[in-house]
């Protein structure tokens, strides 16, 4: 059973100083409040604010603040837009780069050779692309690419 007692217990950890610890979490607990504060407020209904013998409510508060409170909604938005494409496009080369990865060791296997040795003979096979190329291309499907 826990008693009284237990409050007074030192705790002894090699390389930690209790008073460290103890400083520790009185830090992040006053962080903790000092966000927390503004967000228990923000909820409840009625008075936010009193100014002299002039009530703020939370209505006023809102109604002060809707147009902000939307451009910050949409830029909340746009943020998870730009994550999920930034993950997707990972995603997407990760895929990319095993499925090579598995294609060449399946055709070094098939005909008896090293991994190594299936990319060199691509490179080798592989023409350079000119400049005007890339343009051509770049052109012809600009409205698909878009970026």
């Amino acid at each position: 059973m826990i008693g009284p007692d237990i409050m007074q217990m030192q705790i002894t950890l090699p390389g930690w100083h209790w008073s460290y610890v103890r400083s520790t979490v009185r830090i992040i607990a006053a962080l903790l409040l000092a966000v927390a504060a503004p967000l228990l407020w923000a909820y409840e209904e009625g008075t936010v604010a009193v100014i002299g013998d002039r009530e703020v409510s939370r209505g006023e508060l809102l109604a002060a603040a809707e147009s902000a409170l939307q451009e910050r909604e949409m830029e909340l938005l746009r943020c998870q837009a730009e994550a999920s494409r930034g993950r997707h496009d990972v995603l997407e080369a990760s895929l990319r780069h095993l499925v090579q990865g598995r294609l060449v060791d399946l055709e070094a296997a098939r005909i008896g050779t090293t991994v190594a040795a299936v990319e060199a003979d691509v490179a080798a096979a592989a023409e350079p692309v000119a400049d005007r190329d890339i343009e051509l291309f770049y052109q012809r499907n600009e409205a698909r690419i878009g970026r």
